[in-house]
């Protein structure tokens, strides 16, 4: 009888040995794969940052300027009219999702637009004192 218990808490003792380091080394995997994914990320943002800076410098001003005087002649690049401006409604494709004096989130707005009083004169045009 002595033995059965010996045996069975030997068994016992090899089991659990055995979870603990199963359990330990997917820990560490997963250590591993959290620094991993750390780096990756730290190198993404250095990465964004470059990408951020090069568009600030490839759309500041100065430079795009001086590449309209350098070949505004060879692709026949002229100053924009105020003409060419297009308003939402005129591009095509264009949808408006809600009107916002029917939509219910506008709701007394207006009415409450109406009573404000900006400086000494109201919206009804009298001067206030």
């Amino acid at each position: 009888m002595f033995r059965g218990i010996n045996l069975i808490m030997i068994a016992l003792l090899i089991g659990v040995v055995s979870w603990t380091f199963k359990v330990k080394h997917d820990s560490q995997i997963a250590q591993a794969r959290v620094a991993e994914l750390e780096a990756q990320i730290a190198a993404e943002k250095t990465e964004i940052d470059l990408l951020k800076s090069d568009w600030s410098l490839l759309t500041s001003p100065g430079r795009l300027q001086d590449l309209v005087e350098r070949y505004g002649e060879e692709l026949n690049l002229k100053p924009m009219q105020p003409g060419q401006m297009a308003r939402k409604d005129e591009l095509p494709g264009y949808r408006l999702e809600f009107e916002p004096a029917t939509s219910p989130l506008f709701d007394g707005f207006v009415e409450a637009d109406k009573a404000i009083t900006t400086g000494g004169i109201n919206t009804q045009g009298e001067v206030s004192q």
